[in-house]
């Protein structure tokens, strides 16, 4: 066989994909690209994207082809394909992007994390000295520790531009040997940073002089939960490793499914999920207990086990309007 490539570069919403062969197995595919979204996120799209185009291709080729040999795995032609449109679309994607990437004005945390994304992405993409680190040393250059390095800094790239006056947030309750002190061995406070929370924003009125906002109370919220949980990872010493290893450590000490649940939202939350603030707390009983249940029961070899049995009917209390597009801090 022989592959042949081209791409449609157009600025519509169209991703697609489309696939052809001639009797001498000439196998032509061509790509529909918007380059405008792909220059907006920096995302390459993966191959799930076109598999069910080439998936409903490929048996018939298949079949055609196997007919010239004795012995054929269909599997290796599948993956060999698949390898190369992976490999040419990467490559052809990567040409796009713009020589450096410089933060833009900021108007709202969202805006933030996407461009902290996007720089993290351009850096793994464009970057082509291994030994060269832009993190500190002995941390691992990954994507989410490249994305938080320039969420961090971000501050220093693009400063903020509001002229709002943002009150001081005592976050020394959650230290280490407080009474408060963040960890995830006991329950996630959810209550009381949401009246932090409610406390902040009304300092934020008085020093304003502006009227209630949900998005004022979701950001500070927001800020809460995220400094929370990171210190709590960090009062754990778990702050440098990654969830894999941390839930393997965690199950030498404890089975208890709330920890193990706190441990995951940490990992997802701190890699910018884009969980709206309203649905933290239900996505917590709803998406990260049930996973620590099914987690720690297989590692007990406990089958089936059901997690009606663990979680009774609740109520998700004083939900928050839903939000992302939040003012910076």
């Amino acid at each position: 066989m022989t592959l042949h490539f081209s791409i449609i570069f157009n600025n519509t919403n169209s991703l697609s994909i489309k696939i052809k062969n001639d009797t001498k197995y000439n196998i032509y595919i061509t790509f529909d690209i918007s380059t405008k979204n792909f220059l907006k996120t920096f995302y390459i799209p993966s191959f799930k994207t076109y598999r069910t185009p080439f998936d409903k291709w490929f048996p018939k080729f298949f079949n055609s082809y196997q007919k010239q040999f004795t012995h054929i795995n269909e599997q290796k032609v599948y993956n060999f394909i698949k390898y190369q449109i992976i490999t040419f679309l990467t490559i052809e994607l990567k040409k796009l992007l713009p020589i450096s990437y410089s933060f833009p004005k900021i108007n709202s945390l969202q805006e933030r994390t996407t461009a902290s994304i996007k720089a993290s992405l351009h850096h793994i993409y464009t970057c082509t000295n291994d030994e060269y680190n832009i993190l500190l040393q002995n941390t691992p250059h990954t994507f989410h520790n490249l994305t938080s390095f320039y969420f961090q800094n971000s501050f220093k790239f693009s400063p903020i531009s509001s002229n709002y006056i943002y009150p001081n947030l005592d976050f020394s309750i959650f230290k280490q040997h407080q009474s408060s002190a963040a960890t995830f061995t006991k329950p996630f406070p959810f209550k009381t940073l949401k009246q932090f929370a409610q406390i902040a924003e009304q300092q934020f009125i008085q020093l304003n002089s502006i009227s209630t906002n949900s998005k004022h109370e979701s950001f500070f919220y927001y800020t809460y939960i995220k400094y929370y949980l990171n210190l709590a990872a960090k009062n754990d010493n778990i702050n440098n490793s990654n969830l894999k290893n941390t839930l393997q450590k965690t199950f030498t000490k404890t089975t208890d499914p709330h920890t193990f649940a706190q441990i995951m939202a940490y990992f997802d939350i701190i890699q910018f999920s884009n969980t709206p603030i309203s649905e933290l707390q239900f996505k917590y009983y709803q998406s990260y207990l049930p996973q620590a249940m099914q987690y720690i029961s297989k590692k007990l070899n406990i089958p089936k086990i059901s997690t009606d049995l663990f979680l009774p009917q609740f109520k998700v209390p004083e939900i928050i309007p839903n939000s992302l597009f939040l003012l910076d801090p």
